[in-house]
């Protein structure tokens, strides 16, 4: 009753089944020719359903793929061609500060959490690092961190060291904790369901070591969740919305003429949070993590502005790629602590947004009056640290961001002819030209009403929109417009962006102003009756012209 599975190096995500035995299937496959190929994913029996359902449950991914995958694997070298040829740069690994990986986690998968270990041995120089500290944030069962200190006690692996939480810290104190124990010059961040690419970590070291209050993240490529395929993700920039959720937002193509500038570091206003290197001195100078929040969430914003504000530097660098399994939901829960996100996010706001913060409350409108702790440390830390205003930063490094009553934010993105000229149409409001009222969302992210209405557009607080190269819209609470099917009927909701296409592709005609949806085949309207979008048959009327206004 044993099935041996091996990865094609030339075709990922396809294994060879070499022998198939399995006395656990009521019902297995049949005779199953050797010669062809299977797709990794391949269900064969009942033992393998269950596996699949369960890393679902548990994992948010499919955990019979990462499992037959196994520990090693090789994964495609995503980087552009000039960073394969750096020579260094004058800094050759000996010149370089040595570095400690740090990685928690809570209920991780063994099988995704040791191949992020093994990939940092298999594709990074030994003389680059220090140690590789893995904190446990005390997961349900507890039985993987024994297992983990077991299988890497040998002298080949005598930098991994392994700690347990004597209780559950979540990500933000447990990686304080971790960080504590690390002994490199450099710490560098890692989720625990990661792959390092070749010639991920010498790159973001040479960076920290020419200035050592810069801080760099590697451009993180995609891993899917589904059939852990890895694959390139493009180049872009961290941003935010006034909900204080972060964004990942694309680079004008005009800055990338120069093929030179596919292998340079570019700056970024934020960072996603979960895979960065910092400086271990200026890491504790500038205030590590706030302790005062909890578990997880909005503490990537709060160290970017922290970073820009206080005199350091936040870059991505593109020859530093790191696979990361992109989930669509946190399989973890809040231990209890009921919305970390919401209040974690008003300590932010209230340390570091100024007057500003007036908008993310606009937005955030159901934790108004809500208890966010005691936050005087982090106001004298930012006092002691000699910061500067959310007004510079907003000028400085994020000028592009939408301010309600202020200025036009991000472009629509949508090149628009109108007399022979080209002109950008800005993030606007999307009016019906049938009705006159405006597409909105009914409620937002956090309180879970999330369907497409139309509403007055003089109406307070109605929704911006944005179209982007992605061909997604995108609200400013950072939710995508989708078209959600059931038995009977497709809905228009605003859903988490998950960067597939499908149900949320948009094709917007600046000619016919039809809004069309590739996937259905349809084009948005309003319904007749009800203050609702709906997808109708495409035809000429205007209950299907959406106005920019």
């Amino acid at each position: 009753m044993i099935s041996y599975f091996m990865i094609d190096s030339k075709r990922n995500g396809v294994m060879k089944i070499d022998s198939v035995e399995d006395g656990n299937s009521q019902r297995s496959v049949g005779n199953i020719d050797r010669s062809v190929k299977q797709p990794v994913g391949l269900i064969k029996n009942k033992y393998d359903l269950e596996k699949r359902d369960e890393g679902y449950t548990k994992y948010s991914f499919n955990l019979l793929v990462s499992d037959r995958i196994g520990f090693h694997r090789k994964i495609p070298d995503t980087r552009h061609q000039l960073c394969k040829s750096e020579k260094g740069n004058g800094l050759q690994y000996k010149d370089l500060p040595k570095a400690s990986v740090i990685i928690c986690y809570h209920n991780e998968a063994k099988s995704t959490l040791f191949r992020t270990i093994y990939s940092i041995f298999d594709r990074t120089p030994d003389e680059l690092i220090k140690d590789i500290i893995v904190l446990e944030d005390f997961s349900n069962e507890g039985i993987l961190h024994d297992e983990l200190s077991e299988h890497f006690n040998t002298k080949k692996f005598a930098k991994v060291k392994s700690f347990r939480t004597k209780m559950r810290q979540g990500l933000i104190r447990g990686r304080l904790q971790a960080a504590k124990k690390a002994t490199g010059e450099i710490l560098v961040f890692l989720d625990s369901h990661c792959e390092v690419n070749t010639g991920w970590l010498p790159p973001l070291l040479r960076r920290i070591a020419k200035r050592r209050s810069t801080v760099v993240c590697p451009i993180i490529d995609m891993i899917n969740a589904d059939t852990f395929e890895y694959t390139s993700s493009p180049m872009v920039k961290g941003g935010f919305n006034w909900g204080l959720h972060f964004s990942w937002e694309s680079i004008p193509a005009k800055e990338f003429q120069d093929e030179k500038t596919f292998a340079k570091p570019f700056r970024s206003p934020t960072m996603a949070g979960g895979l960065f290197a910092m400086d271990r001195k200026y890491f504790f100078k500038l205030g590590g993590y706030d302790e005062g929040m909890n578990i997880w969430g909005g503490e990537n914003l709060e160290i970017s502005f922290r970073i820009w504000m206080c005199g350091g530097t936040l870059e991505f660098h593109p020859c530093s790629r790191v696979g990361h399994v992109f989930r669509e939901r946190r399989p973890y829960g809040n231990a209890g602590k009921g919305d970390t996100m919401g209040f974690n996010s008003q300590r932010v706001a209230e340390v570091w947004l100024d007057r500003y913060k007036i908008h993310f409350y606009n937005v955030r409108t159901d934790l108004r009056g809500k208890e966010f702790g005691d936050v005087s440390k982090r106001k004298q830390l930012r006092r002691n640290l000699k910061c500067k205003s959310f007004k510079w930063f907003l000028e400085k490094i994020y000028p592009e961001l939408y301010i309600p009553l202020e200025r036009s934010g991000a472009p629509f993105q949508h090149q628009v002819i109108e007399k022979k000229k080209t002109k950008v149409i800005y993030q606007a409001k999307l009016r019906n030209r049938r009705n006159g009222m405006c597409l909105d969302s009914l409620g937002s992210a956090y309180d879970k009403r999330m369907n497409i209405v139309l509403r007055s557009c003089d109406s307070l607080n109605v929704k911006y929109w944005v179209y982007n190269d992605d061909k997604e819209l995108k609200t400013e609470d950072v939710l995508c417009m989708d078209v959600v099917r059931s038995m009977k009927s497709m809905k228009i909701k605003a859903m988490k962006c998950h960067g597939e296409l499908a149900g949320q592709e948009w094709s917007y005609s600046p000619e016919s102003k039809r809004i069309y949806n590739p996937a259905t085949g349809m084009c948005l309207s309003s319904e007749n009756k009800a203050h609702t979008a709906a997808l109708e048959i495409c035809h000429i009327g205007a209950n299907q012209e959406w106005v920019i206004v």
